[in-house]
């Protein structure tokens, strides 16, 4: 599956695969809850647990399905030629972090702007595009706080062996 929070598709697994995993997950969280009469206070954090997970393989089920491609929004410049930048959070909401051929900042730019004339101004603009992605657990926080806020959701797969056309393990 993956690592830190990271769920990469395994090339040897259906969708109905997932489906089943998630409902073999629905059934283990029953039988738990059964166990324990229905109490959450013994077992809230289990139950957390295997409720992420079925929503994990629920969307990588989808994933398959979509042929392991989501669409994400990327940066270009003006006659399509693709930017190297990133989103990250400032303290004005998210912004595109435009790099230099050494991965460094080279500057910002709006993400999603109201207006697309804003971005074109810089000599850019915004299009969506079908890449490989993987699913990774979001969580804001640690122990509890981060769990009790945590989602999933669709990334970019960027591992190095995707790129190369290798094995994706």
């Amino acid at each position: 599956m993956g690592s830190n929070g990271f769920y990469f598709l395994d090339p040897r697994l259906t969708a109905e695969d997932y489906e089943k995993m998630a409902a073999e997950t629905a059934g283990r969280n029953s039988e738990m809850l059964d166990r324990n009469g229905g109490d959450l206070d013994d077992c809230f954090v289990s139950a957390a647990c295997h409720d992420l997970s079925i929503q994990v393989y629920h969307m990588l089920a989808a994933l398959v399905r979509a042929g392991g491609k989501h669409p994400f929004t990327v940066l270009k410049t003006l006659a399509g030629e693709p930017v190297k930048a990133k989103t990250v959070n400032t303290r004005y909401g998210l912004a595109w972090m435009l790099l230099d051929q050494d991965d460094q900042c080279a500057g910002f730019a709006p993400y999603k702007p109201a207006r697309a004339t804003t971005l074109a101004k810089r000599g850019y603009m915004e299009v969506e595009e079908e890449r490989p992605a993987a699913v990774r657990i979001i969580a804001c926080g640690t122990g509890m706080a981060g769990l009790a806020g945590a989602y999933p959701v669709y990334v970019p797969d960027t591992r190095e062996s995707r790129k190369e056309g290798g094995n994706n393990d």
